[in-house]
Protein backbone atom coordinates (compact mmCIF):
# COMPACT_ATOMS: atom_id res chain seq x y z
CA UNK A 1 0.00 0.00 0.00
CA UNK A 2 1.67 3.07 -0.96
CA UNK A 3 1.65 6.36 1.03
CA UNK A 4 -0.82 9.08 0.06
CA UNK A 5 0.40 11.85 2.21
CA UNK A 6 1.76 13.37 -1.33
CA UNK A 7 -2.33 14.23 -2.24
CA UNK A 8 -1.60 16.87 -0.09
CA UNK A 9 1.51 18.78 -1.87
CA UNK A 10 0.01 21.19 -4.07
CA UNK A 11 1.38 23.04 -7.00
CA UNK A 12 2.47 26.52 -6.38
CA UNK A 13 2.37 27.66 -10.27
CA UNK A 14 -1.51 26.55 -10.21
CA UNK A 15 -4.41 28.38 -9.14
CA UNK A 16 -6.27 26.55 -6.33
CA UNK A 17 -9.27 24.48 -7.20
CA UNK A 18 -12.66 24.17 -5.91
CA UNK A 19 -12.83 22.56 -2.64
CA UNK A 20 -15.17 20.18 -4.03
CA UNK A 21 -13.11 19.22 -7.32
CA UNK A 22 -10.33 18.57 -4.83
CA UNK A 23 -11.93 16.41 -2.52
CA UNK A 24 -12.98 14.54 -5.21
CA UNK A 25 -9.48 14.14 -6.57
CA UNK A 26 -7.86 13.07 -3.36
CA UNK A 27 -10.94 10.66 -3.00
CA UNK A 28 -9.93 9.38 -6.50
CA UNK A 29 -6.17 9.62 -6.11
CA UNK A 30 -6.06 7.37 -2.51
CA UNK A 31 -8.70 4.81 -4.27
CA UNK A 32 -6.03 4.40 -6.81
CA UNK A 33 -3.50 4.62 -4.62
CA UNK A 34 -5.09 1.26 -2.42
CA UNK A 35 -5.57 -0.65 -5.65
CA UNK A 36 -9.56 -0.48 -5.36
CA UNK A 37 -11.91 -0.07 -7.81
CA UNK A 38 -15.28 2.54 -7.24
CA UNK A 39 -17.10 -0.69 -6.76
CA UNK A 40 -14.57 -1.91 -4.01
CA UNK A 41 -14.57 1.51 -1.96
CA UNK A 42 -18.54 1.45 -2.57
CA UNK A 43 -19.21 -1.52 -0.74
CA UNK A 44 -16.68 -1.19 1.67
CA UNK A 45 -17.79 2.44 2.88
CA UNK A 46 -21.60 1.91 2.28
CA UNK A 47 -22.03 5.04 -0.33
CA UNK A 48 -23.40 4.04 -3.78
CA UNK A 49 -21.06 3.83 -6.46
CA UNK A 50 -22.78 6.47 -8.61
CA UNK A 51 -22.79 8.91 -5.96
CA UNK A 52 -19.13 8.02 -5.56
CA UNK A 53 -18.22 8.51 -8.82
CA UNK A 54 -19.95 11.97 -9.03
CA UNK A 55 -17.86 12.70 -5.83
CA UNK A 56 -14.62 11.83 -7.54
CA UNK A 57 -15.70 14.27 -10.45
CA UNK A 58 -16.56 16.95 -7.85
CA UNK A 59 -20.07 17.30 -9.20
CA UNK A 60 -21.81 17.00 -5.45
CA UNK A 61 -20.62 18.06 -2.09
CA UNK A 62 -20.39 14.82 -0.02
CA UNK A 63 -21.83 15.14 3.52
CA UNK A 64 -19.75 14.76 6.60
CA UNK A 65 -21.14 11.16 6.93
CA UNK A 66 -20.36 10.69 3.63
CA UNK A 67 -17.00 12.13 4.69
CA UNK A 68 -16.03 10.19 7.26
CA UNK A 69 -17.53 6.15 5.20
CA UNK A 70 -14.97 7.12 2.48
CA UNK A 71 -12.16 7.52 5.22
CA UNK A 72 -12.97 4.53 6.65
CA UNK A 73 -13.31 2.70 3.46
CA UNK A 74 -10.20 3.96 2.14
CA UNK A 75 -8.34 3.45 5.42
CA UNK A 76 -7.27 7.61 6.02
CA UNK A 77 -7.59 9.93 8.57
CA UNK A 78 -10.31 12.00 7.56
CA UNK A 79 -8.43 15.52 8.10
CA UNK A 80 -5.97 13.45 4.96
CA UNK A 81 -9.00 14.34 2.66
CA UNK A 82 -9.94 17.59 3.81
CA UNK A 83 -6.75 19.40 4.70
CA UNK A 84 -6.08 22.88 3.14
CA UNK A 85 -9.16 22.83 1.25
CA UNK A 86 -9.35 26.12 1.77
CA UNK A 87 -7.50 27.20 -1.14
CA UNK A 88 -4.31 28.13 0.99
CA UNK A 89 -1.00 26.54 0.06
CA UNK A 90 1.42 24.37 1.66
CA UNK A 91 4.81 23.39 -0.06
CA UNK A 92 5.97 21.17 2.69
CA UNK A 93 3.94 17.84 3.71
CA UNK A 94 4.30 15.94 6.59
CA UNK A 95 4.77 12.16 5.42
CA UNK A 96 2.72 9.90 7.53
Amino acid sequence: MRNVGYLLKMNSNRPPLDPVRQFGLRVEVARLCRGMTQQEASLRSGVPQPHLSRIEQGLVEPGLVTVLRIAQALELDPGVLLWLLDGRREDAVRRG
